[in-house]
């Protein structure tokens, strides 16, 4: 069976992908204590909670497959402030550990910007003797009921196969009565709604720094296609669903289903947290797309 382990490993997500693809996770490096602890509670005790740079590489076990998914804050369309963010450096860390086993595979998942970073093209150089492909991968093309651009880079030993594609799945498909809970739209969005809204539809109030207090255009996606990108700032932000005239808040269970997780995950109580680490998190079955295809 190969093996993989994770470079800033979130909460496991990849590590599920990796089983469902037949996989054995190892180990892997998580250096934020609530996430590690969430690692810990559904996928299992090999979870290294101290930070990238610090831990003893020589010391682990070489995996067949190193996949790393550096802190993204600073690469991400999201973010509107310009000043530096203590995440710009982190996926230096990852040279270290290419350097010390060249593993079978390496494979880096990270957002569309992180390719014109100088980061991003640091760790290509310490990809020589490795065939290498890197592209952006919409997760809805994997099957995940939500469209999530990344950029995935993967070096091999072997030639790379090109991914396949699936059937787009629709945001409808993975939600029920039990994910959802009234609630009305805050009136300061109301006006900002279209005249007339789809029958089923999800939307995302979400909102702009660059403008004082005013939302950017509301977000809408019908019945039958994926979401949008589910992300960090979710947990702040209103994620409304319409239906029968009835307007609904996402349960964090909600949330974990668009971003393929099982219903059998431990979620966190707080929903902030929940909400965060998801947004964070890979797709479950993005994951064990990628592996099956790599494979």
């Amino acid at each position: 069976m190969k093996t993989i382990a994770t470079i800033f490993s979130g909460c496991g997500g990849v590590e599920l992908g990796a089983k469902a693809a037949g996989f054995e996770s190892i180990w892997g490096v998580e250096n934020d204590p609530e996430v590690a602890e969430i690692f810990r509670q559904n996928i299992g005790s090999h979870i290294i909670y101290e930070n990238a740079a610090d831990v003893d590489v020589a010391s682990l076990k070489c995996p067949d497959i190193l996949w790393a998914s550096p802190p993204c804050q600073a690469f991400s369309s999201a973010r509107t402030v310009k000043t530096p963010h203590e995440s710009h450096s982190a996926g230096l860390d990852i040279i270290r550990y290419i350097k010390v086993w060249r593993p079978e595979m390496f494979i880096l998942e990270n957002v569309p910007g992180f390719r014109k970073s100088e980061v991003f093209w640091k760790i290509l150089k310490a990809l020589g003797n490795y065939f290498v492909w890197f592209g952006i991968v919409d997760a809805a093309d994997l099957g995940v009921p939500q469209h999530r651009r990344r950029l995935i880079c993967i070096a091999s030993r072997k030639l790379i196969r090109p991914f396949p594609r699936y059937a787009h799945v629709g945001w409808d498909a993975v939600i029920d009565a039990e994910h959802l809970i009234e609630a009305e739209f805050q009136p300061s969005i109301v006006r900002y709604l279209p005249d007339a809204l789809p029958k089923s539809a999800l939307i995302d109030t979400q909102y702009s720094s660059r403008e004082e207090g005013m939302p950017r255009k509301v977000t809408i996606r019908c019945a039958g296609r994926p979401a949008f990108t589910i992300c960090k700032s979710h947990r702040k932000r209103n994620v409304r669903i319409w239906q029968g005239g009835i307007s609904y808040k996402l349960l964090p269970r909600g949330f974990a289903r668009l971003q393929s997780f099982p219903d059998s995950f431990k979620l966190p109580l707080s929903r902030q947290l929940a909400i965060g680490v998801l947004g964070d998190a890979v797709p479950p079955l993005m994951a064990q797309r990628i592996f099956e295809a790599v494979l």
